[in-house]
């Protein structure tokens, strides 16, 4: 069996059994290397792959004379920018040079299936470290392109789209100073304005979390795909940037071609059973219809996603046997139903509520590896800003300067969500874990040493939303990472319970009834009594401290009046800056 070596460290055995399976379904088998340790290993077999994946060495081209492909997380999509993904409205290159994580897993899993998709139409070969190919370059010629990103990855790509003809390339980036390559660029803020004259659009910033948080700020936003509008990639829509379908996880190129014909021969689709309906001659199955649904990309379409979730495999049976039965020549009972009657007959949506928000976001990630409505963290983001002093992105290595916002061994204090764990153990069998904390802009890896796991691991669940302090380590042209010192849960942000009387003589009169009340609900937070006409406070002693929660401070308000109890946040550690 041909054979494909994927040269990573970092992919979970989801991935690894996605990608599997992808290949055994093209004729390949799947063989996995470790980059941390095993790059002598592939170099004694590189004689056995046609496919390498991973970041190349430059070992491996002197003995890859029958490689067809060889390619990386960067330079493989720019390689593959006409065949992999094209033809589109647009597509994703995400630059994940060192942003190791579960993003950057989903990443590859998305090019690799795609290049497998392409590999019986397209023929390459490596020689003297370079590409000599015959691709079809007829999408790319005197078209013009927006890169939406001007470091090394955008560069890159616009060397490529100018060799292949392109007849103009413009950039946007955070400053909008001139960079080599690009005929025009423009600073991000006016991505809003000239949209609207954008044929193209490459995205290429380091990280889509971030590149969403930019688009946010700046009103720009980012589309969910959808099935009677979208395209294969990234699209314009009015003001905002539409995500591509080719994103989906288990929606293949052949079936987004079938729709969008369909679409234009026939015109939009009305509802989930006309869609199935329409497609179910092509290569569409239920898993690509559940992914569909679960991606938003018929939200436009009648009924929530819970309602389509119910009932479209319902209507796949249904048609399906309705096929069936005509094939062989039999009249059904829907047959012999006059057509001004036969809606009656049509499968209902069920009477039921649209999945809660966390839900609907954890769909999103799982089928296009980005939360694109929203994101978990949206509501603590007053918490998280009060309480920071980086950004996960602030970790990142800027591609115009080479250096990251934050310093090696400076100390600060991250916040978000953890998405991905992976233990290790020490020579002494201490246990050790390395975490990723995705908060609103990005991800960030975190080392958590053996003393401080034992401390802290309660803390280390699935999804868990911590604020982590520690020291930043940069080792040299690669992004930093966060040495863990002390957490803290979202929950355990320390509060003040205020009770506010108009006089000293007031307050000593309904004391005991203060006193009363707090003494039910014992926790650790403080209380502050203050005095308006001397305007001065009296702390409380230890011995009083609440769980400044919602019973308490209802009960408070119903006996001292609501605008006299407040509860005021205060930050899990002092420092000067703060987002």
């Amino acid at each position: 069996m041909r054979k494909i070596a994927v040269y990573v460290s970092f992919m979970n055995d989801r991935y690894r059994a996605q990608l599997r399976t992808a290949a055994s379904e093209q004729g390949f088998d799947l063989d996995f290397y470790d980059c941390s340790r095993d790059s002598a290993a592939l170099l004694d077999r590189i004689g056995d792959y046609e496919i390498i994946y991973g970041h190349p060495d430059p070992a491996w081209l002197k003995r890859a004379d029958r490689l067809r492909w060889l390619c990386s997380d960067f330079a493989g999509v720019e390689k593959y920018l006409d065949e992999a993904i094209w033809p589109s409205q647009g597509c994703l290159l995400s630059n994940s040079s060192g942003a190791y994580g579960p993003a950057v897993a989903e990443h590859i899993v998305m090019v690799l299936l795609m290049l497998l998709r392409r590999i019986p139409e397209y023929e390459a070969v490596v020689r003297d470290r370079g590409w000599s190919n015959q691709l079809p370059i007829r999408s790319i010629r005197d078209n013009a392109f927006t890169l939406l990103g001007t470091g090394n990855i955008g560069v890159n790509v616009a060397q490529r789209l100018r060799g292949m003809g392109a007849a103009k390339i413009t950039g946007l980036s955070r400053s909008g100073q001139a960079v080599p390559g690009f005929d025009e660029v423009y600073p991000i803020s006016r991505l809003e304005e000239i949209l609207p004259s954008v044929k193209v659009l490459v995205m290429s910033l380091p990280g889509t979390p971030e590149t969403i948080h930019i688009l946010n700020r700046d009103r720009i936003a980012l589309l969910p795909p959808d099935i009677n509008e979208g395209e294969g990639g990234f699209s314009v829509s009015g003001k905002n940037i539409r995500y591509g379908m080719s994103a989906i996880k288990s929606v293949g190129h052949p079936v987004i071609e079938a729709l969008i014909e369909e679409r234009k021969k026939n015109g939009p689709f009305k509802n989930l059973e006309d869609f199935i309906t329409r497609l179910s001659d092509r290569e569409m199955n239920k898993r690509a219809v559940e992914n569909l649904i679960k991606a938003g990309a018929m939200d436009t379409l009648a009924g929530n996603r819970r309602q389509k979730m119910m009932v479209y495999q319902q209507i796949m049976e249904s048609i399906s046997h309705e096929k069936k039965t005509s094939m062989s020549g039999q009249i059904s009972l829907f047959d012999l139903v006059p057509e001004e009657d036969k809606k009656d007959y049509e499968i209902r949506m069920p009477d039921a509520a649209e999945f809660d928000k966390e839900t609907l976001l954890a769909f999103e990630k799982e089928v296009l590896g980005v939360y694109i409505s929203g994101h978990p963290l949206e509501e603590y983001e007053d918490k998280w800003k009060k309480n920071i002093t980086a950004k996960t992105t602030d970790f990142l290595l800027d591609d115009e300067t080479g250096t990251a916002k934050v310093q090696d061994s400076q100390k600060v204090t991250v916040g978000g969500m953890l998405v991905h764990r992976t233990i290790k153990y020490t020579k002494n069998n201490k246990t050790m874990a390395f975490l990723t904390l995705e908060d609103l802009v990005g991800t960030l890896e975190i080392i958590v040493f053996p003393r401080d796991y034992e401390k802290y691991r309660s803390y280390f669940e699935d999804e868990a939303r911590i604020f982590a302090e520690g020291r930043v380590t940069i080792e040299e042209e690669k992004n930093g990472k966060l040495i863990l010192e002390r957490v803290y849960s979202f929950d355990e942000t320390p509060k003040e319970l205020w009770l506010q009387f108009p006089d000293m003589a007031s307050y000593q009169s309904q004391e005991p009834r203060v006193l009363e009340e707090l003494r039910a609900f014992d926790g650790q937070d403080d209380v502050v009594v203050y005095i308006a006409d001397r305007r001065v406070m009296k702390r409380l002693g230890p011995q009083w401290r609440v769980a400044a929660a919602g019973p308490l401070v209802q009960s408070l308000r119903d006996v001292f009046g609501q605008n006299n109890v407040k509860v005021v946040e205060k930050k899990v550690a002092n420092s000067s800056k703060r987002y």
